[in-house]
């Protein structure tokens, strides 16, 4: 009974102590208007605190950030500048039209379809990043006949600048078929030309794999103008317009693109 009524007094003298805090507090504003603006000193004090460290945060950032770009530039968009390039490359030839025809006796006439491996070089000037012009110098090795091509060539480079270079081509020159006739009942073995007009239109696709070296693949169809094939009426072959086929691979180098 004792033990409940000191309890009670106890529990009275922190509520009267409570009301006597809020009583002092409610008649003197100023004690109210303090806590508040501690409270907001304090809240200003902290803010201050926080815009600092992400300051400190941000110029840490741009010091790491400046620093790295002085060890490795960004990477920009270089401006094109023209410049030299060569192409090689290897293929298989074949005539799908036009026929190469030799008399081997007196009266045997031997009919064959052109078919070669031709090699190509192209030297040639980038003007543009999307147009180039050059020379096409090629060279064909076939079984009895050997063909060589001479000729200009323009070609549109589709993406430009590109890793990835898919062109088209266009080429206009002359070509001549170098014909090795074998000892036969007719005579000795000798040697024949004949020239005739040349053209042609190629489609390649390169590959960079390096600043100065790219790898690729090459189509080509070429029209060689013979003519209409007369009976050859000696040991020189005749032959008829051509229409010639021919896939490969090829290779591109660069002058200066490294630079």
């Amino acid at each position: 009974m004792n033990h409940d009524a000191r309890a009670n007094g106890h529990c009275c003298r922190h509520d009267g102590a409570f009301r006597q805090a809020e009583r002092a507090r409610f008649e003197n504003p100023r004690l109210g208007a303090g806590a508040t603006a501690g409270y907001t000193r304090r809240l200003f004090h902290n803010a201050r605190i926080l815009l600092a460290a992400v300051g400190v945060v941000c110029l840490l950032g741009s010091s790491v950030g400046a620093a790295q770009e002085l060890q490795h530039p960004p990477l920009m968009a270089a401006k094109f500048r023209p410049r030299a390039e060569v192409r090689l490359a290897a293929e298989l030839a074949y005539a799908v039209e036009g026929e190469r025809c030799a008399r081997t006796a007196d009266d045997v006439i031997g009919c064959t379809s052109l078919a070669f491996v031709g090699f190509e070089i192209s030297p040639r000037y980038r003007l543009a990043e999307r147009f180039s012009l050059g020379v096409l110098a090629r060279f064909g090795v076939g079984d009895s006949s050997n063909v060589v091509q001479l000729a200009a060539e323009a070609r549109v480079h589709w993406l430009g600048d590109a890793p990835i270079d898919p062109s088209l081509g266009l080429d206009a020159g002359a070509a001549l078929a170098v014909d090795s006739v074998p000892q036969n009942e007719l005579g000795d073995s000798e040697s024949f030309v004949r020239a005739a007009p040349a053209f042609g239109a190629s489609a390649a696709i390169d590959f960079a794999i390096g600043e100065t070296v790219s790898l690729g693949l090459l189509m080509r169809a070429t029209l060689l103008a013979f003519g209409t094939r007369p009976e050859p009426e000696s040991r020189r072959p005749s032959y008829d317009t051509q229409v010639v086929f021919s896939g490969g691979v090829e290779g591109v180098y660069r002058f200066g693109a490294g630079g």
